[in-house]
């Protein structure tokens, strides 16, 4: 099983909370895996997203649970596969600048 960065989102913080619970056990059920899953960022600043290691099959079965509000590979983990979108708004240091007034 080839395991890849997703991040994924939650409508609200209570389903994350129980989202992230149930992928941390060896529970499983539903849409859940049968095992204790890695979260290698759960995002602190953010109360409804976080980043797992979870298979493509993983993923998919997850978008079927109705307290998952998107699902997506994280891109930012593959700088190297997934350039943004140009026409996306980015955000970037500004370097070498110089303030005239």
């Amino acid at each position: 099983m080839t395991e890849k960065y997703y991040q994924l989102g939650t409508h609200t913080a209570e389903q994350w909370c129980e989202i992230h619970h149930e992928l941390m056990s060896e529970e499983g059920g539903g849409a859940i895996p049968s095992r204790c899953v890695t979260c290698v960022d759960d995002k602190p600043h953010s109360p409804t997203r976080g980043i797992f290691l979870l298979s493509d099959e993983e993923a998919e079965a997850l978008k079927a649970d109705s307290r998952i509000a998107w699902i997506n590979i994280d891109y930012s983990s593959y700088p190297e596969t997934y350039k943004p979108n140009p026409e996306d708004l980015q955000a970037s240091n500004l370097k070498n600048s110089v303030y005239k007034s």
